[in-house]
């Protein structure tokens, strides 16, 4: 049992009211004056006055009066008579505020002003000391039928109504779910005037929810984690490293256990339980989120702009890819799997390390460096000159020889150039030693239907430094042609056409060579065909002939705007929309463009809106910014170079949208930033799949 702090009093100033006399009578004979003998009450007191206390009554013709009834005790006959014009009684302790009422024979005569109790509430205790939400407590002391709330910490009332009893020795009143360990007091609920609080010396211990473990102590984001401990009928939420909340979990019937599932974005850190009073438990120890594995990445080198297979464990974890050491962004393609996905190489990217980040905010880290091909001036030599209509026997090869791969550096690029006949056909690349090479073409073939249809004239493979020294290793004289040579190909096979296969050498480190325009009526804008409709700020189409082919277009004069949007160019008008294609499944296509920055553009320090964008009717502006720009340069080295982006990355609807405006827009930042002698051209989609 707790002791009061103190004693509460309801204290408020000592009255004598005042009253017109006023006799009730069963006759309602209200004409009787006091010279008639009649009993008139005219005032009492004192007001407010405590519990035992005596009550003094004036009037006239009081000796009539045979009893005394208060609101609360009955009628009260021991009456102290000091004279007719007064009495007195003692105040039960079962007294209430209210009227009181002189009874004289078969008349009552009652007060019109109310008589206040002036309650002594004494606190003497409360138990349970240790309680739950849901418990019953009792409050015991003295006068507590003037309590009108029990107050719980962090403001939590509890009414009279909601009482599960009152008597003047005590109250029982249930535990609010809502309540916490701390102060316990009671009040008289007054709304006139301050009301009087009064508190328990010792605090309220309120039980909350224990964790006493969760598995598996390390857990993949999505998967669901086991808690256990007790009470956990209080539990209103579960969060996660990174304030993340899970959207619901279940309790067993014991109220010891929870399943939950873990967000996508919970990070490390404890495993959080909310009571549905506030209050958060914290379990002892941190739960870890699982970061994937990276087994392998293929190619390596790979070409700029090209995809990146990754293979591992966990990769659907994954949401964003950075190459160069974790600089440049790529994009990973949809479609991925927990072993399996594939990322776009950015056009800017760099030779380094892959550094992988999950939702969790977690990263992994390649432990070889991604070697990237960086195309620049290139040199491509022919070293076999055809046609020739492969058979499976000799005058039906194609050969390319140990002496043409001399000095060719990792990264070089082999090229066949072939024909399709109207039947199913097939090339199969061997090394010297007549074993397939997996690392050229298709998996060691060209194959009708895989390389795509009928109008595919040409396929590239990347010259690794793993297939190099394979080629190297196998290579071999086998008597084609009056062969006195090494070969390190042998391409066999039957209907397909070699027309001629060179190899493409990289010079200078730069950035340069284009990807062809595979399908010309997917192209948006070239400039020759498909021209813009309008320009913007006195740029036009360039005037030179340096381009990738044809006219492209180019900033040609400073048209500085600060901190605002313009376009460089644009079209709506009808005649655009006749050749604007629409392509349909659009996981199958990407966005290209092919683009030069004649010089590096700096932008200013304190600029940070500089960018570029490609606005594709009503879906958006796609941002290109991450694709050419590295820290604060946009650059491509003064060479040209296609960018390629997923179209299912952007957004845009699918088929791709036949309306709105098209074109580029740009934003300089202020301080502003010069693109004088930025171009683009044939900005197209292309089929991949």
């Amino acid at each position: 049992m707790k002791k009061a702090k103190y004693n509460a009093y309801f204290r408020l100033f000592v009255c004598m009211t005042i009253f017109i006399g006023l006799v009730v009578s069963c006759s309602e004979d209200n004409d009787e004056s006091p010279g008639k003998g009649n009993v008139v009450l005219l005032s009492f007191g004192p007001c407010p006055i405590p519990r035992g206390g005596e009550l003094r009554i004036l009037g006239t013709n009081l000796d009539r009066v045979e009893s005394v009834i208060l609101p609360g005790s009955g009628a009260i006959s021991d009456i102290k008579r000091i004279d007719n014009a007064e009495i007195r009684i003692i105040v039960p302790k079962t007294a209430e505020n209210g009227k009181i009422i002189l009874k004289a024979g078969d008349k009552e005569i009652t007060s019109l002003s109310i008589l206040s109790i002036d309650g002594t509430i004494a606190l003497t205790g409360f138990s349970p000391l240790i309680v739950k939400a849901g418990d019953i407590i009792k409050i015991e002391g003295e006068d507590l039928d003037f309590v009108e709330e029990v107050i719980f910490t962090s403001d939590i009332h509890v009414i009279k109504d909601d009482f599960v009893s009152r008597s003047r020795e005590s109250i029982e009143v249930t535990v609010p779910i809502e309540a916490q360990s701390g102060e316990l007091a009671v009040s008289n609920g007054a709304t006139s005037s301050i009301p009087l609080v009064a508190y328990f010396e010792e605090e309220l211990q309120v039980i909350l929810p224990t964790i006493t473990s969760f598995s598996p102590g390390t857990i993949r984001a999505g998967s669901v984690l086991t808690i256990t401990g007790k009470d956990f009928d209080l539990v209103e939420g579960v969060s996660f490293g990174g304030a993340t909340v899970a959207e619901s979990f279940d309790v067993n019937e014991a109220k010891t256990s929870i399943t939950v599932t873990v967000p996508v974005n919970a990070q490390d850190g404890p495993v959080v339980l909310t009571a549905f009073s506030g209050v958060k438990v914290s379990g002892a120890t941190d739960l870890i989120m699982a970061v994937p594995t990276i087994a392998s990445i293929a190619p390596n080198p790979v070409k700029a702009g090209e995809e990146l297979t990754v293979k591992g464990t966990d990769l659907d974890l994954i949401n964003q890819v950075a190459f160069g050491g974790g600089k440049q962004p790529g994009l990973i393609t949809p479609g991925g799997t927990a072993t399996e996905i594939k990322v776009q190489v950015p056009s800017n990217a760099k030779t380094g390390t892959v550094v992988f980040t999950t939702l969790a905010n977690k990263t992994v880290e390649t432990a070889e460096e991604l070697a990237i091909i960086i195309e620049g001036e290139s040199t491509e030599t022919v070293v076999f000159e055809g046609p020739v209509s492969l058979t499976w026997s000799t005058g039906g090869r194609a050969v390319v020889l140990a002496s043409d791969l001399e000095g060719v550096p990792a990264g070089s690029i082999l090229t066949i150039y072939f024909t399709q006949n109207a039947n199913w056909g097939q090339a199969q690349i061997n090394d010297g030693g007549w074993a397939v090479v997996p690392g050229l073409g298709i998996n060691g073939y060209l194959k009708t239907g895989e390389v795509g249809d009928k109008s595919v004239t040409s396929h590239e493979s990347v010259l690794t430094q793993e297939v190099l020294d394979l080629l190297d290793a196998k290579k071999g004289i086998f008597g084609e042609y009056n062969q006195t040579e090494p070969a390190a190909i042998i391409i066999q096979g039957s209907d397909w056409i070699v027309d001629k296969i060179t190899i493409k050498v990289m010079g200078g480190g730069g950035i340069g060579t284009t990807d062809p325009v595979t399908d010309p009526s997917l192209v948006i804008f070239n400039f020759d065909d498909r021209d813009a409709g309008s320009w913007g700020g006195g740029v036009s189409p360039s005037p030179n002939d340096d381009g990738p082919s044809g006219k492209f277009f180019e900033i040609t004069q400073d048209t500085r705007i600060t901190g605002g949007w313009t376009w460089l160019f644009a079209s709506n008008e009808a005649s655009f929309y006749e050749w604007l294609p629409q392509v349909s499944g659009i996981s199958n296509y990407v966005l290209k463009f092919d683009i030069r920055f004649r010089n590096d553009v700096v932008v200013p320090d304190g600029n940070s809106w500089c960018m570029m964008q490609f606005r594709m009717g009503g879906p958006g502006d796609l941002d290109l910014t991450p694709w050419v720009k590295e820290d604060n340069v946009f650059s491509t080295g003064g060479k040209w170079r296609t960018v390629t982006i997923p179209l299912s990355s952007l957004g845009i609807s699918d088929p791709t949208p036949t309306s709105g405006e098209w074109g580029f827009i740009i934003n300089q930042g202020s301080p502003v930033a010069d693109f004088v002698g930025f171009c683009v051209d044939n900005v197209r989609y292309e089929k991949i799949n």
